[in-house]
């Protein structure tokens, strides 16, 4: 089959651009011909999307819309494979020259602001399907930002996606969650299919210890000798990631467990500084909750942090279309606590492979609780060690490329 992909950028700036990343040279070695449709390249220090050295590939903002689809269409793609391209208008062209499925990865088409949030007078997730009455509630809820205009506008653009959403042959996403949104939003039921994510095992790359307890085997944390739990967060330090609502539950928990702990904060952000300064005025709890801004990290030392940790902390209090460091960290033996948003509940099997954090709205003591039940049972956090990993196998490429391939087949022949 002749593949062409489309995206917002050539480089990898997003979970989109990551997505890519893995599924194009998969679908290459395959035997399947790929070529790849992007807006624009920037920036520019940050690594192109790896695809085949014979693969075409069209950059809008080098040759223009005009040229950029022509030759697009001079390739004779068998089905437009697009990641919802910032520009709609460019997508609906390409609904001309070949069937177009679309990856709704975020809530882009399904929400004003984009967040499913309410921020005012709690955050909490919101159910309403986009329309009208998203007027009446942006600025009550504090749903985005306080220039009318820019409401106004915003509407109207995400309005013009979902109506692109509803023209596409077909849709795919990566959580149940996300279908049931898109359902809600009056898209077709037999147009959108929940695919999963290709979760790469890096096992090989970078061998798991024999002593972190994913074979069942007793770990650091089930000797009492003094070592502090170790916590890990991974992901953009924005609010709705929930970082600083982590910090809060890291400090409750130590009252409820009584033992050293440290977290491990590896990402970056707006919030960093002001979460640097949230760490610095709580000296009182210090040595007892340590707290290492880490930044972000390469695949071999995010990796060699996963086998340091015992859990993964996923304080999300915004509806994660998916949630993939959990699936990652899962594959390495490392259970999650999480909150019960969005498409979390997708791969986190309460009881099995971490714990799932039911509380509206979502609060740090609610957290600390749950962190506190499986910290202070080594028997417990053994059993949801070997439970991460064999759950996260389940998102293996094998698996996300016979869900993809019947789609995209499908929509070819259609």
């Amino acid at each position: 089959m002749r593949i062409a992909f489309a995206t917002a950028s050539a480089r990898i700036i997003g979970g989109a651009e990551s997505y890519l990343d893995v599924v194009i040279p998969l679908l290459h070695d395959a035997g399947h011909q790929t070529a790849l449709l992007c807006e624009y390249d920037s920036p520019t220090h940050r690594r192109r999307i790896n695809t085949d050295q014979a693969s075409p590939l069209w950059l809008v903002i080098e040759s223009g819309v005009t040229q950029a689809l022509e030759a697009l269409e001079r390739w004779h793609p068998d089905v437009i494979f697009s990641q919802c391209l910032p520009t709609v208008a460019l997508e609906r062209q390409m609904q001309t020259i070949a069937p177009v499925v679309d990856f709704v990865h975020s809530y882009n088409g399904l929400c004003i602001s984009e967040s499913k949030m309410f921020s005012f007078p709690v955050r909490l997730t919101c159910q309403r399907p986009l329309g009208k009455l998203c007027l009446a509630h942006f600025y009550p809820h504090r749903c985005g930002g306080l220039n009318p205009l820019t409401m106004l506008r915003d509407y109207r653009d995400q309005n013009t996606r979902l109506d692109t959403f509803r023209t596409s042959r077909s849709i795919v996403t990566a959580s149940e969650y996300m279908r049931l949104e898109l359902l809600r939003n009056g898209v077709a039921p037999d147009r959108v299919h929940t695919v999963g994510l290709p979760v790469l095992d890096s096992t090989n790359a970078y061998p798991l210890k024999p002593s972190d307890g994913s074979d069942g085997s007793s770990s650091d944390n089930d000797r009492n000798d003094g070592r502090p739990h170790r916590v890990l967060f991974i992901g953009r330090i924005e609010k709705p990631k929930g970082a600083a609502l982590l910090i809060d539950a890291m400090v409750s928990t130590v009252g409820l467990i009584k033992r050293r702990l440290s977290l491990t904060i590896a990402g970056d952000g707006r919030e960093r500084i002001a979460l640097e300064d949230k760490v610095r005025s709580l000296p009182r709890f210090d040595p007892l909750v340590e707290v290492i801004f880490a930044g972000w990290l390469d695949r071999e030392q995010l990796c060699a942090s996963i086998d340091r940790s015992d859990l993964l902390a996923v304080p999300s209090i915004w509806p994660e279309p998916f949630g993939v460091a959990g699936v990652e960290a899962g594959l390495r033996g490392l259970p999650a606590v999480a909150f019960d948003t969005g498409g979390i509940s997708g791969w986190l099997k309460d009881g099995v492979n971490g714990q799932l954090v039911r509380s509206r709205p979502p609060n740090p003591q609610a957290f600390a609780s749950i962190l506190a039940d499986c910290l202070g049972d080594p028997v417990k956090l053994a059993r949801l060690r070997r439970g991460a990993r064999t759950s996260a196998l389940r998102f293996s490429p094998q698996a996300h490329l016979a869900k993809l391939l019947a789609v995209l087949d499908s929509a070819a022949r259609r």
